[in-house]
């Protein structure tokens, strides 16, 4: 940024009123290369409330300058436009946002130049235009009540663009591939034809006028050689997909006791080879060896509708696809653990090429050291990474960890951390080891310190989950850092669910408190099975003097796979995108459920990850099945999670969906 004219420019803000349009500056200046901000007499803000306004821009927010007067705000600067869209009777130097940009860029080289936006009701008073070496008005219709934050995004713009040297250069496609060859393209057509042929389209038609259309659209389109493959890819897989599929192995009895399911809309017998849902209960106990996936913990009270889905054939981006061809958009996604998309091309271009090279050998692959090192840039508390498979093992590997470093034995928790011995107290699991862990309530400082204090002496980790439907006061979490800090214990954060979510490097990130420890998944590999522990170098060492390994720690899929995602959080906002998009859905069913009063639900929660939550469960699940009629797929209760998928066009089609779906549910007689 040293060498861009824009370190000169500064953005002076008058008597700024709603925090919201501070932080919406922020976020512009921040994207357009501008580093200088200053208020006057601005209203009440809190730093980190401005941060989740503009994501990443901490910096920024640091440099923020206020100031009691327009002359000392101004006071270093050469030249100064002020943005009014009033007529005065004055006759100032006119600009447009363009020619104002120019000006500055002009002077820039002789010092710090400003643009100064005043007041959302009434604008810059007439002593802040005097101070101007020039007004700019921005072009409108007859309606020109420009919200603060878009004028200065669009004075921004054209700053960013005169200056021309700050942009980021998009880099082109990774795997780009020539022209196809004549041979390819004789392929594709001899491919399209026999698949015409297989559905009798030539029956009543010409197949050399049909075929010749299709070489003319083909030609017409241009595609390259990749683009000509997919096509011949996408014929094969659909005829293969359309062969009669084989009778089920082992000789499976005609007879079944589970209920009936639903095949292109119409009943399943017990017994018939599509029934999956009760073939999975006579071998499977509860129906899914996923706890939350059973048909008990997806429906509750509605577990036995037979129309419900139980089991996906596929999943792409958001939507999947029932083993009956029925198709639902999805929004809660792998239990969190997908936040890119399903079947993303590039995780999936990563793996396939991880597992083409052979995904195991009597050695550990290198990608465990190269997604180790990037770790530590991308978790702030990471100096060191020991990786496992999944959430439970992580958190179970932290605590051993603490106890291994403190020679201390007691717990404290304040969260869920999977379903191993030293977290649960149920069946099973022995009431000494239970015993040894504390559980306090989440966000309560006074509980927190009461539980330190009692046990202070054999305190070796205190373990919060930093979001657990929204996310966590950061006095708690402060308390929890000083209260380990006094006695000695670790501070764990499980981040397994808001690592590569919240932000890039989890709660932490977002409100600077640092754990020792901190452990993560889900979203890291996009759904492979990988999660780690990271954190300091020297309780991280305690690790080899004691025993935490897995075989599949370091197969490499899974490395391969959130290498891929780091790179896409290299190349975009993800988390930024994770929170739009599920505040847009957010949104939608807040005002649905707003509209339809006699479902008696309620959603809500941080926009990447909400909830749905009801005082009757029957309430909740009679939503959720409803919602799984009409083609949305709801986690009942905790979470949903926005994802990069939930595009324009998933977003459409849940709104699309909310009044059947609450119309379904409305008491008495349909009409």
């Amino acid at each position: 940024m040293s060498d861009t004219l824009l370190t000169a420019v500064t953005v002076v803000l008058y008597e700024s009123q709603d925090p919201i349009n501070i932080g919406a500056v922020v976020r512009a200046m921040k994207n357009m290369g501008v580093w200088d901000l200053r208020l006057i007499r601005p209203c009440h803000y809190d730093p980190n409330r401005i941060e989740q306004i503009a994501h990443d821009t901490r910096d920024l927010v640091e440099r923020i300058r206020h100031f009691d007067t327009i002359d000392e705000a101004l006071a270093d600067c050469v030249r100064v436009v002020a943005f009014s869209g009033r007529r005065r009777a004055a006759r100032w130097a006119r600009h447009t946002p363009r020619s104002a940009a120019e000006d500055l860029l002009e002077h820039a080289p002789s010092g710090r130049v400003a643009i100064m936006f005043g007041r959302e009701d009434h604008g810059l008073p007439n002593d802040a235009l005097d101070r101007a070496h020039a007004v700019a008005t921005i072009p409108t219709t007859e309606h020109f009540s420009l919200n603060v934050a878009q004028a200065c995004l669009l004075a921004l713009y054209e700053l960013h663009l005169q200056a021309g040297d700050v942009t980021k250069r998009i880099a082109g496609p990774k795997h780009a591939a020539g022209a196809p060859t004549m041979q390819e393209y004789e392929q594709t057509f001899a491919d399209a034809q026999s698949a015409l042929e297989s559905i009798a389209y030539f029956k009543t038609r010409n197949p050399e006028l049909v075929m010749r259309a299709v070489r003319s659209l083909v030609f017409r389109a241009g595609p390259d050689a990749r683009e000509l493959l997919l096509v011949r890819t996408g014929r094969h897989r659909s005829a293969a997909h359309d062969r009669p599929r084989n009778a089920p192995c082992g000789g499976r009895r005609a007879g079944g006791t589970g209920p009936s399911a639903v095949k292109f809309g119409l009943p399943v017998a017990p017994g018939d080879p599509d029934d999956w849902r009760s073939r999975a209960a006579d071998v499977i106990p509860g129906g899914s060896s996923t706890g939350s996936k059973r048909p008990s913990a997806l429906y509750g009270s509605r577990a036995l509708d037979s129309a419900l889905p139980t089991h996906f054939e596929r999943a792409e981006g958001c939507v999947v696809w029932a083993p009956d061809g029925r198709r639902f958009t999805d929004l809660g996604m792998a239990l969190g653990a997908v936040g890119i998309g399903y079947a993303d091309e590039a995780v999936t271009r990563a793996v396939q090429g991880a597992a083409a090279l052979g995904n195991v050998s009597a050695r550990p692959h290198r990608l465990e050291v190269e997604v180790a090192e990037r770790l530590v840039d991308l978790i702030p508390c990471a100096e060191a990474v020991r990786f496992l498979r999944t959430g439970a093992e992580a958190t179970a590997a932290a605590v051993r960890i603490a106890r291994a470093a403190t020679q201390r034995t007691h717990v404290i928790g304040c969260g869920y951390f999977g379903w191993l011995d030293w977290c649960s107290d149920s069946a099973g699991v022995s009431p000494a080891i239970a015993s040894e862990t504390t559980w306090v309530p989440f966000g309560d400082v006074d509980a927190l310190d009461a539980a330190v204090n009692q046990h202070a002496g054999d305190l070796a980790a205190v373990i919060l989950e930093p979001l657990i439907h929204e996310i966590a006061p950061r006095n708690w979490l402060a308390a929890a850092r000083a209260a380990c800090d006094r006695t000695g214990a670790v501070l764990i954060f499980d981040e397994i669910k808001t690592a590569f979510r919240v932000r890039t490097g989890g709660v932490q990130e977002l409100l600077s408190v640092l754990p020792d420890l901190t452990t993560i998944g889900k979203a890291m590999a996009n759904g492979y099975p990988l999660a780690a522990v990271v954190g300091r170098s020297h309780l991280m060492e305690a690790a080899n003097r004691s025993w935490i390994s897995s075989t599949a720690a370091t197969e490499s899929t899974g490395l391969a796979a959130a290498k891929a995602v780091f790179d896409w959080h290299e190349r975009v906002d993800v988390p930024e995108r994770m929170a739009r998009a599920g505040g847009a859905l957010l949104a939608l069913v807040q005002s649905a459920l707003a509209d339809a009063p006699w479902v008696e639900v309620r959603a809500d929660g941080p926009p990447m990850m909400w909830q749905l939550t009801a005082d009757v469960p029957e309430a909740l699940d009679a939503l959720i099945a409803s919602a799984a009629h009409a083609g949305v797929l709801l986690k009942r209760g905790a979470y949903q999670f926005g994802a990069v998928a939930h595009d324009q066009r998933a977003i459409d089609s849940v709104a699309a969906a909310l009044p059947g779906i609450m119309h379904d549910l409305q008491p008495g007689p349909r009409r």
